[in-house]
């Protein structure tokens, strides 16, 4: 074989990443695309909502969406979320739950817009004061817009949640399966293309996480479409009997890891009621493996010996 280089059309890396946000240490990467996968009650909606209860506490989440019909009988563990009644939406009406998220994550990206546009007005204001000779020389609509009578100051625009990044929201999705939802395109386009939805004007998005919990995980008989299933970021997976489904996750991480290893860890992490495995298919650097049992012991594997 030989090789003939052009000079000239090396493919250039672009510096963003397609995890953005910094969620701290030990917690996944943002924007996720976490598949829950258990049987009744196994735990599923426990764990989501006690991943989203960290991430709330480590002031990476501003705002929780649900696509859910039994949100008010699980309101004992999703209380503590502080998710807006407002933000919950039917499964039932498919398509339309769908376009009222994404009206509402635009909403939050033009009001982030505003802010940051709303900055450079103000930095606009503070370098002519600065440099003018006469204040009659300022724009005076930008000092009544930034004068703050009570201080008699002019203050600077504040972000809505008190960060300078996007705002960073969640959708959960919950007792959804062999609903309307999961038969429209429109949320399996939507999962395919979570991080860029509410595009910026600098470039980016606000995108969105999203925390699915299923039952199966077969795309028959009501299942996870393969949209999900491929667009997943992660896998969480409670004690399963069919050796088949266990196949089919597996299969989901086959290029990942052997699968003696995979059934090592998920029979370690499976091993009591209510415990699951998380595979985190884009493990940050520093952390040691990608499983751990529940979100707090990593699982590291002996490594494979030759023989």
């Amino acid at each position: 074989m030989r090789i003939v280089k052009v000079k000239g059309q090396e493919i250039q890396v672009p510096e963003t990443s397609a995890f953005s946000i910094n969620t701290g240490p030990m917690l996944l990467k943002a924007h996720q695309n976490m598949v829950v996968l258990g049987k009744r009650g196994s735990g599923k909606s426990v764990a989501i909502t006690n991943y989203l209860r960290m991430l709330r506490e480590n002031k990476t989440l501003d705002r929780i969406f649900v696509i859910s019909p039994t949100f008010q009988s699980n309101r004992v563990i999703m209380d503590k979320l502080e998710i807006d009644e407002n933000d919950v939406f039917d499964p039932a009406t498919g398509t339309e739950a769908v376009e009222n998220i994404i009206k509402l994550l635009e909403e939050e990206r033009d009001e982030y817009q505003e802010y940051l546009d709303s900055l450079e007005r103000y930095k606009t204001l503070l370098k002519d004061m600065n440099t003018v000779k006469f204040i009659e020389m300022v724009d005076p609509m930008l000092m009544l817009e930034f004068f703050n009578h009570a201080t008699g100051t002019f203050s600077k625009p504040e972000p809505k949640y008190g960060h300078k990044g996007p705002p960073i929201c969640a959708l959960f999705v919950d007792d959804c399966q062999s609903t309307p939802l999961f038969r429209a395109a429109k949320f399996l386009n939507f999962i395919t293309r979570h991080r860029h939805i509410g595009a910026l004007e600098g470039g980016g998005a606000l995108g969105v996480s999203v925390f699915i919990a299923l039952q199966n995980f077969s795309s028959t008989s009501g299942g996870c479409p393969r949209a999900v299933r491929n667009n997943a970021t992660s896998v969480l997976t409670f004690g399963l009997k069919d050796k088949k489904e266990l196949t089919q996750v597996y299969e989901s991480v086959a290029g990942e890891i052997e699968e003696e290893r995979f059934m090592t860890a998920f029979e370690f992490a499976t091993a009591e009621p209510h415990n699951f495995l998380c595979i985190d298919l884009h493990p940050k650097k520093e952390h040691p493996s990608m499983f751990r049992k529940n979100f707090n012991e990593f699982i590291i594997l002996d490594e494979k010996k030759e023989t």
